[in-house]
């Protein structure tokens, strides 16, 4: 930390603000509550970024940094993993808030004995996202959370409905797969729960993230698109001042969806404590919707310090109850040793209550477990027969799992125009590999009638996602047709 001239160096503004202070109390930055934290740039996009050590260092009880109303998020990588060491966007030409204070009290949750023993706080990785921070929250067509509930009550609330600029929630989910030349899918890179800084996880509409290694030359993976995953819910749909009214009024299900708005920063702005607030009130009350997602809070590290222990006690308070996407986040958290001692075959336990409670993310889990052959002998019919389980109900990592093993005649007889079929699945619902994977078909005429337009086509969609696979087709191929231009 220094206090200079910014011009002559490169140099951040910041200054600190309490968490419990109001943005509309906040006045504007002077020099006397501004000092300066050095800022460094990426050496490949020259982009500036702060490092998160530096803020810890500077401001104790440092909770996250924003710029205005926006909470700028950690750095991430082209596969969605936070960056380590820990890094945020700076903005040299303003001047960004510190903001600061303690974590959230709330009832503690305590492991049994059992679960105890198997506790390992050193297994523990320093978080992503969440993305990963880490878990999976809700399912797109799922109704846990959402409250529905109609206002029976007379009582006026005073609500200030702030539209938050930033509707951009972290992404955490990853699909950690490449496709390159002909190939389908390349190795996955093998990332250990102790050498990485970072896990992947599932965002608002999935219950599960997952990080697989694989023996041989593919990989299968489930981490549905961040866009829709564990951290984004319905919630936002809730008409507000009805909603605060119930919330207020005890109703856990309505204070389970104004948690859900703060959390998204849906028709307020983002506040993880305050949905941290509303979850505990809710968890407080039993409910397993709010104690799992008070355990979501602590797995991704959002309004809280980061504990996968914490999070583990909260989500077996949750499955106790029989929440099936509670099942799921135990279940990712055996298999990564996160919180506990890494133990696929329990994994693979939690991971099937969890389907037998009907949630279909963790039947991709249990695919992608047979596919790797983690926790149970590896079983590549099994793995189709899981996946498509998944795929048959519309999820699109499973979709495109499902297409994979066709495309490579695993587990499956070899047939390029169910891989396509099934890449297409996925593909319109937005998933970029599979995108990337329709293209390859396309341009080698696998499955399909050769069309490089169409290939174009879907490498450009894939490329518009960030598939980095895709971007460095669509060169090629606009290398080619210029090339061919010229010979015409």
């Amino acid at each position: 930390m220094v206090q200079r001239d910014p011009s002559k160096e490169q140099l951040q503004a910041v200054r600190s603000v309490n968490k419990n202070q109001p943005l509309t109390s906040i006045t504007p930055p002077s020099a006397d509550d501004t000092i300066y934290l050095e800022y460094h740039l990426h050496p490949d996009t020259q982009k500036p970024f702060l490092l998160w050590d530096d803020v810890l260092q500077a401001f104790e009880g440092a909770v996250h940094v924003r710029h205005q109303v926006k909470i700028l998020p950690f750095l991430k990588g082209e596969d969605y993993r936070i960056l380590e060491p820990r890094r945020i966007a700076a903005v040299p030409d303003a001047v960004l808030d510190i903001v600061v204070g303690g974590s959230l009290a709330c009832t503690e949750a305590t492991l049994s004995s059992t679960e105890a023993t198997l506790s390992s706080k050193g297994s523990q990785r320093e978080p992503l996202p969440g993305s990963s921070p880490p878990p999976y929250d809700d399912d797109g067509n799922s109704t846990e959370g959402v409250y529905s509930g109609s206002l029976n009550t007379t009582t006026s609330v005073s609500v200030t409905s702030a539209t938050a600029s930033s509707q951009n929630n972290a992404v955490y989910g990853l699909e950690n797969v490449a496709m390159e030349n002909y190939t389908p899918i390349d190795r996955l890179t093998a990332v250990s729960a102790a050498a990485s800084g970072s896990h992947p996880i599932l965002g608002p509409t999935s219950s599960i993230r997952y990080n697989m290694t694989m023996p041989k030359q593919h990989a299968l993976v489930h981490h549905p698109p961040r866009a829709q995953q564990e951290l984004s819910t319905s919630a936002g749909t809730s008409d507000l001042p009805h909603t605060m009214v119930s919330a207020v009024h005890g109703d856990a299900s309505a204070q389970v969806a104004l948690g859900d708005m703060f959390k998204d920063g849906r028709t307020v702005q983002q506040d993880y404590q305050a949905a941290m607030e509303w979850y505990c009130k809710a968890a407080d009350q039993g409910d397993a919707v709010g104690q799992r997602k008070v355990g979501v809070l602590y797995d991704y590290g959002f309004g809280v310090t980061q504990d996968y222990s914490t999070a583990l006690a909260w989500y077996l308070k949750s499955a106790d109850q029989g929440n099936a996407r509670a099942h799921c986040n135990i279940g990712h958290l055996y298999q990564h040793g996160q919180g506990v001692t890494q133990d696929f075959s329990k994994a693979m336990v939690w991971y099937l209550k969890a389907s037998k409670l009907g949630n279909a993310h963790s039947q991709c889990a249990i695919g992608s477990l047979y596919y790797s052959g983690e926790g149970v002998a590896q079983d590549f019919s099994k793995a189709m027969e899981w996946c498509r389980k998944a795929a048959d109900q519309g999820i699109a990592i499973a979709q495109f799992n499902v297409a994979v093993l066709f495309e490579l005649g695993q587990g499956v007889p070899r047939d390029y125009a169910q891989a396509m079929q099934w890449y297409l699945k996925a593909a319109n619902l937005g998933h970029e590999h599979a995108q990337y994977g329709v293209g390859k078909l396309y341009e080698t005429g696998r499955g399909v009638r050769q069309d490089n337009a169409k290939a174009l086509e879907w490498y450009t969609k894939a490329a518009n996602q960030g598939h980095a696979k895709a971007r460095e087709q669509l060169r090629r191929l606009n290398v080619l047709q210029s090339m061919s231009d010229r010979a015409i």
